[in-house]
């Protein structure tokens, strides 16, 4: 976990999620001077959340509540593979949000949410399915993502959550693909490289660019 100085509260920014809230953190803090980074790997930052891989997930989350409260950031940011644990969520992701979103508000009334929807994702890994498309990193790229269909599906539950909420949402398939077909390459300083380094999780290019589009859309620029 990384932590901000009490001075710096005024302008926080506190990254609850799993690894893919892990892999945008790191874009998050060359992007920003105060971030906090709490995640866990499997732990979707949902209130009541539990997994049978990952037994500890329902304290982790408690803890990060704890944290919030304590801390009172000015931004709360949650992010995670949201489509993968479906099943595991009780009763409901739509109903576990609310409670999440909830609880905060209520711990710290001050503090803004942004719910970050999931990132594109392709089946098995975007560096095989890159290869199979000869696509080359030589040059800004869109490859089919067959995984959009689920991903989208999960981000219409979390969008409707976030505005009945007041709550931002910000779909990063509606940023980053056109249809079905994904940003799979994209350049840093000249230097192309794959969006994600696996089926979804952010490389460091890619990481900075997408924690640019959601500080500039919640209002950090």
């Amino acid at each position: 976990m990384e932590c901000f100085y009490p001075e710096q509260a005024a302008e926080s920014i506190l990254i609850w999620g799993d690894s893919h809230a892990a892999a945008l953190s790191f874009g998050m803090r060359k992007n920003h001077p105060a971030v906090a980074q709490l995640t866990a790997s499997g732990c979707v930052p949902l209130i009541g959340y539990s997994s049978i891989s990952r037994p500890n997930c329902q304290d982790i989350n408690k803890g990060v509540l704890n944290k919030i409260e304590e801390l009172k950031p000015q931004k709360v940011i949650l992010h995670a593979n949201w489509s993968a644990p479906l099943d595991q969520i009780k009763p409901g992701l739509d109903q576990a949000l609310l409670e999440t979103v909830l609880l905060i508000k209520l711990r710290s009334p001050s503090s803004q949410i942004v719910v970050v929807g999931g990132v594109p994702k392709w089946k098995p890994t975007l560096p095989k399915v890159l290869l199979k498309s000869h696509v080359e990193l030589t040059d800004e790229a869109f490859v089919y993502s067959n995984l959009y269909d689920e991903i989208k599906k999960t981000d219409v539950i979390l969008y409707d959550v976030a505005n009945e909420n007041h709550v931002l949402f910000i779909s990063l398939l509606d940023i980053f693909c056109l249809e079905n077909n994904c940003l799979s390459s994209m350049a840093l300083e000249k230097k192309y490289e794959p969006f994600a380094w696996d089926y979804g999780h952010l490389t460091k290019s890619a990481s900075i660019i997408v924690s640019q589009k959601v500080l500039e859309l919640s209002g950090n620029r």
